[in-house]
């Protein structure tokens, strides 16, 4: 008797049960947490742009996301699930968002902030070094970020600001025609004529996170930022043999991604030893694995989104935040009314 095929859905259902465990230790044992990431997950591999890409594949580029600290539900901006494309067939790939870049560069002692700047802008730059002297006046009256269409159209370029933990200043231009020789690079867009795929959901966020992740890699960056870069660019790849497509990729392995948030976010112990131990080493450092808190916002990202609620708009509110430090920027949301000075 033919056995009924598994839908997605129940092939998703049935790796995340199976590694529950791991995933609570991922969350910190936090049962509402540990449901939601579970949903997240179930749900990234029934999309239906990911239709052609392997449940496994799907479900262990989730899993990269989160490893990095970043948030898998693609509502949030900063990282995305994307089908990789080539002559073999599909498979998913990790696309990192500009909120993601953002936010995992706030985390290694560095600022980052992107601005798009369309033909209806007023701009002009002048070389200077390591900051160059830039002119900037959007001109929001003409602006349509929202349509895709529009962005791909009417974009110039992005410029990128950059400060590190000592207060050390960058800054640079990234033309179109950079963006999109860094764009059309990504196996799931091969057009020149059009976005598509998630560039079609969210041009400029995806043209920004495009000019972050090209600057960065200029930068004294840290290991943790180099290791989002590598993650980004890993390839699908695939080997022929005898005419025949053979895939070459990690095993999916939940256990493996726990083990790596246990070694290199606390240096408990090095993977050799763990490796070593009897038991499941997941098991044994329960109760010692950090807690990814992926709902946590930001205090820069918090405290600008109290600044766009009062009536400033996005590239206002960025530019007012980006000259706090982290600790101001709690004291400021620690003291509502404080914020008003700022608005001034």
């Amino acid at each position: 008797m033919n056995q009924i095929q598994p839908t997605r859905e129940q092939q998703a259902r049935d790796i995340v049960a199976s590694k529950m465990s791991v995933i609570n230790v991922i969350t910190g044992g936090d049962k509402a947490k540990s449901s939601t990431f579970a949903a997240s997950l179930t749900a990234m591999a029934s999309e239906r742009g990911l239709q052609n890409c392997s449940v496994e594949s799907v479900l262990s580029a989730g899993l990269e996301i989160v490893r990095l600290g970043l948030n898998p539900n693609k509502t949030f901006g900063q990282a995305y699930v994307v089908p990789f494309r080539n002559k073999y067939g599909e498979s998913a790939q990790l696309q990192i968002g500009y909120k993601g870049w953002v936010s995992l560069a706030y985390r290694n002692g560095w600022i980052f902030r992107a601005l798009c700047v369309y033909r209806c802008d007023e701009f002009s730059m002048r070389f200077a070094g390591v900051k160059d002297e830039i002119s900037f006046n959007p001109n929001y009256d003409e602006r349509d970020e929202t349509n895709a269409r529009w962005v791909f159209e009417n974009l110039r370029g992005v410029i990128v600001y950059a400060k590190d933990a000592k207060d050390n200043e960058f800054s640079e231009f990234v033309p179109f025609k950079k963006l999109e020789q860094l764009r059309l690079k990504s196996q799931n867009q091969k057009s020149s004529a059009e976005l598509t795929n998630i560039w079609a959901e969210w041009a400029e966020e995806m043209y920004k996170a495009k000019a972050i992740k090209y600057v960065a890699t200029r930068l004294p960056i840290t290991e943790q930022m180099q290791e989002a870069i590598n993650a980004e660019n890993e390839p699908f790849k695939t080997e022929q043999i005898n005419d025949k497509a053979i895939e070459v990729k990690k095993p999916f392995d939940l256990n493996e991604v726990a083990r790596a948030s246990v070694t290199e976010s606390l240096g408990l112990k090095k993977a050799s030893e763990l490796k070593a131990q009897k038991t499941d080493p997941i098991d044994a450092e329960m109760e010692d694995v950090p807690v990814i808190n992926i709902d946590e916002p930001l205090p820069h990202d918090e405290l600008q989104s109290e600044l766009m609620r009062r009536g400033l708009n996005e590239n206002e509110a960025e530019k007012v935040v980006m000259r706090l430090s982290k600790e101001q920027a709690k004291a400021y949301l620690d003291e509502p009314s404080s914020i008003d000075s700022l608005l001034e």
